[in-house]
């Protein structure tokens, strides 16, 4: 059984076997939207073996038929229809053999550059355990070295590779064989080969159609702890380090110009603390920084009395303070508030409103038009339930005006042709009966009496010259994100309950809407501080995600086992 390295340009890969047999292939995620997809190898290849080979329809059973008479001449490989990607981390398939005669008679091996008429381990760039002898052979050196136990017919075989340190294994009935061979997979694709010298000789293989006769998954899992405890053991080290001065702010450990050097175990546990404690205030968490600070005061990582800045995120006398405002912020966006989120902003970070030409302002009276259509549909849904209501109890139907006013489409915002054409084409409104986001003032009504037209009429005007005096206000603007975003937040008004609409409508209208806009103005406040928009934490471990992604596609083996999310996230 062996691996190749082969680069033949005039073999082709064969036909895949069908999906139900086909092994999962590795994927490597490039980024959180793109995978990089990675075919594993399913059946021996049509094209890539001699004639004298014979491949059943699957794809998996392989038999030689060629002449005895002068075996060396007459021995023959197949190789894999694909290469084995080192993202792998580790590779393993075995090979059944099959044939009728007690011959110790198949080579197998990885194989990189090769001749389909050389055995593996014969040529350069092939690697190969051969069943006759049991010798493993390498790279074309005669007479290889003594392995392990010969095999032949009734053997199951397996063969693995190990991109982590570029090693390969093989199993023989279900026992591990050990190691052999160097630098193995370091350049070059590698392929699953096996070679046959006798007529009637015959393989199955198993390139994970079927469970393997070895626990390879114990031993991948034993890989995988040897990675993370290596990686977990590894110390830090000054070079990943800034240092900031700051006043009454506590100074890095070194500065980029020192030599790097091991940090202490305290020193490791100070910045660990400070990544943890960044972390908390970049989100917020007032009573969880404070109690946390006090802590570690008091524990091996103690942390200064004074104000404390981990890139930026300082904790000082009035912390709590700062991230009590933000919260405020926060909250009020996610309530819809959005006339307390613009008074706040002004009286303590007036500067967000100014930045990227005014974009957070714009964003922000965005949705303030958006609240004040909710709060009109919501009011208008209230009318005719309890209109629906009276009907069924009484029989008598409403008031014809009251109904002509609530069904009129004057709901449609007019505004002037001159400008920036922002209104949105008015669609027909949509009754629906589902429930809605409310608004604060619909939220602040007493839900003992029902809406009263008056009510609709003050609310609807209220929007339609919000929307007027905002397009008004932005009439010279030529920046087509500002002109897309006035158009779906006042599209809102064609539906009664813009939820049930999907879509656009939907997207605007909803509680993700409030929440991203509220995430944003925090990353704002937080940039006018300069302050990261980011916590520490997390653009650590989005680095380290980046690595290893880059990593895996570099071919590091390794890179598949140091899982960050599977090892720190997942219960």
């Amino acid at each position: 059984m062996s691996l190749s390295n082969d680069s033949d340009e005039d073999s082709s890969p064969s036909p895949p076997p069908p999906s139900r047999d086909a092994r999962p292939m590795p994927t490597v995620s490039a980024t959180s939207e793109e995978q990089v997809t990675y075919p594993l190898p399913t059946r021996w290849g049509d094209q890539n073996r001699l004639n004298v080979l014979s491949v059943s329809h699957d794809g998996r059973e392989l038999s030689h038929h060629g002449n005895t008479a002068n075996e060396k001449e007459h021995a023959a490989n197949a190789r894999a229809n694909h290469f084995v990607p080192p993202a792998c981390g580790i590779y393993y398939f075995e090979v059944e053999i099959r044939s009728k005669e007690q011959k110790r008679c198949a080579n197998i091996s990885p194989i990189n550059h090769f001749k389909y008429s050389r055995l593996p381990g014969w040529e350069a760039s092939s690697w190969g355990y051969h069943g006759d002898d049991g010798n493993a052979y390498e790279a074309g050196r005669p007479g290889g070295v003594t392995y392990a136990p010969t095999f032949g017919s009734g053997d199951i075989i397996g063969c693995g590779i190990d991109f982590t340190n570029h090693k390969v294994f093989y199993t023989k009935n279900q026992t591990f064989l050990g190691f052999v061979f160097d630098d193995v997979g370091k350049e070059g694709n590698i392929y699953p080969v096996v070679g046959l010298r006798h007529s009637g000789d015959c393989v199955r293989v198993n390139f994970g159609h079927d469970a393997f006769a070895f626990d390879i998954e114990n031993h991948v899992q034993e890989r995988r702890k040897t990675t993370w405890d290596t990686i977990m053991k590894t110390p830090l080290n000054s070079t990943l380090l800034r240092r900031r001065y700051h006043k009454n702010a506590i100074k890095s450990l070194i500065t980029i110009t020192e030599p790097p050097s091991i940090l202490t175990e305290d020193e490791s546990k100070s910045v660990l603390s400070q990544l943890v404690l960044s972390y908390l205030v970049h989100h917020g968490y007032a009573k969880a920084a404070r109690a946390f600070h006090k802590q570690q005061n008091r524990g091996h990582g103690k942390l200064p009395e004074d104000d404390v800045e981990m890139d930026g995120v300082r904790v000082g006398d009035d912390f709590e303070g700062d991230i009590e405002r933000r919260t405020a912020i926060v909250n009020s966006i996610m309530k819809g508030d959005i006339d307390t989120t613009l008074e706040e902003i002004r009286r303590y970070y007036p500067t967000v409103l100014e930045a990227d030409d005014g974009l957070v302002l714009f964003k922000l009276r965005c949705r303030k038009l958006v609240e004040l259509i909710l709060e009109t549909n919501e009011i208008k849904r209230g009318i005719n339930n309890g209109k629906e209501r009276e009907e069924s109890s009484t029989g008598v139907s409403g008031s014809n005006i009251d109904r002509q006013l609530l069904d009129d489409d004057g709901m449609n915002m007019d505004v002037d042709d001159d400008a920036l054409d922002f209104a949105p084409s008015i669609q027909p409104l949509h009754q629906s009966k589902s429930p809605s986001l409310r608004s604060p003032s619909v939220e602040g009504r007493s839900t003992s009496r029902p809406a009263t037209t008056a009510e609709f009429e003050a609310a609807l005007t209220a929007a339609i010259e919000y929307g007027q005096n905002f397009n008004n206000d932005y009439k010279l603007e030529k920046r087509p994100e500002l002109r897309q975003m006035f158009e779906q937040a006042s599209s809102v008004i064609a539906w009664n309950n813009p939820f049930e609409a999907g879509g656009g409508a939907a997207d605007v209208a909803g509680q993700e809407a409030r929440v991203v806009l509220a995430n944003e103005v925090n990353e704002a406040i937080l940039k006018s501080q300069g302050q990261p928009v980011r916590p520490t934490l997390e653009m650590v471990y989005r680095h380290a995600a980046t690595c290893l992604t880059q990593l895996g596609l570099a071919g590091v083996g390794s890179a598949v086992f140091a899982d960050v999310p599977k090892e720190l996230l997942e219960p």
